[in-house]
């Protein structure tokens, strides 16, 4: 469920910018993430740095609130990992409380370049109907390379439409204004917008929460827009099912379920979209088997079938997906993919 926000939570002097960073057993990242945001900052913004810590390690732990005791950091430990969405939304939270117009969610495995944050805020204090927005994202290994520069929701057929290229994500932007989404990793957000459309939505405990809250904003009238005169860089990760661990496939093949389910408008009936989602990620378990990658297949399965239960949330993979959904996904992929050649 989406959490609501109190309309009246926040103070009548709004302060600037809140910046909320993550940490998840990965301390040396973090820290030279923050080291790059402060350095990258001047005084002209009124701005607020939280990191949270994810539930880590305790050593992890150690390494990070050593790290930062010298930073001009707010610092906030969790006993779990409750996930991407809920860990944001304890920053969101308070940020809107304390009156921050902006709240800046930032992936704890990026750079950031001097400037960028004042260029992001001149960016929606310009636009007063943009209500989300993020840096043009380029490879950390490689400045080339554009990671993100813009997305599209294609409802109809259940799939996002990814530009290759700045020029093409403004045409997609002028002609499908209310249809863009953007990625959580440097996510920009409007403290006035998200007290409409809501908080972060942590049934989706990680990956798609960006496309949900991209929808929400859109639906209560703001628009989801890029800057492209920033950029940031983000170090790479693969996309891939394969090289990805075993709860990415869990959590992507549930949440593919819980989006496309709630806004498609692909079929006149919500059961043909499942069919159709289902469909491709039975294929996508069955490619996983068939590399031996049992684990992952197993975990893709349980994905599907909480994603049609509504079981959000934290992933548990150790109960395993139920004994009938292990015999359809030996048979029915075949048949699906013989229909699709």
């Amino acid at each position: 469920m989406t959490t609501p926000v109190d309309p009246g939570a926040a103070p009548p002097n709004s302060a600037r910018v809140v910046v909320s960073i993550l940490n998840w057993n990965n301390a040396l990242s973090t820290l030279n993430c923050v080291r790059s945001l402060l350095a990258s900052t001047d005084h002209t913004l009124d701005i607020r740095v939280t990191v949270v810590d994810n539930g880590s390690d305790i050593d992890d732990w150690m390494a990070l609130s050593e790290g930062l005791k010298k930073d001009p950091v707010q610092l906030i430990r969790l006993d779990t990992n409750i996930g991407f969405a809920a860990g944001h939304n304890v920053v969101i939270r308070e940020a809107i409380h304390d009156g921050f117009e902006y709240i800046w969610l930032l992936n704890n495995d990026t750079s950031i370049p001097h400037g960028v944050l004042q260029k992001l805020v001149r960016f929606m204090d310009g636009d007063p109907a943009c209500g989300a927005t993020s840096p043009v994202i380029y490879a950390l290994h490689d400045s080339s390379i554009i990671d993100f520069c813009g997305a599209c929701h294609d409802w109809k057929n259940l799939r996002k439409i990814i530009p290759t290229g700045i020029d093409e994500s403004r045409r997609l932007e002028a002609s499908n204004p209310d249809d863009m989404g953007l990625y959580g990793t440097a996510l920009m957000l409007r403290a006035t917008a998200l007290q409409k459309a809501g908080l972060l939505n942590e049934d989706y405990f990680a990956y798609y929460e960006d496309d949900d809250i991209s929808k929400r904003i859109s639906s209560a009238g703001w628009r989801n827009r890029v800057c492209f005169d920033a950029k940031i860089f983000h170090r790479r990760t693969s996309d891939s099912f394969v090289e990805r661990p075993d709860y990415y496939s869990y959590l992507m093949s549930r949440n593919d379920i819980f989006f496309w389910v709630q806004y498609g408008k692909g079929d006149l009936h919500k059961k043909l979209i499942r069919l159709r989602l289902v469909s491709r990620s039975l294929i996508r378990a069955s490619r996983l088997r068939s590399r031996g990658m049992l684990k992952k297949n197993e975990s893709c399965l349980l994905g599907i079938h909480h994603g049609l239960t509504g079981r959000g949330g934290s992933p548990d993979l150790e109960a395993g997906p139920p004994r009938w959904m292990r015999f359809v996904s030996r048979y029915v992929p075949r048949i699906l993919l013989k229909c699709l050649a």
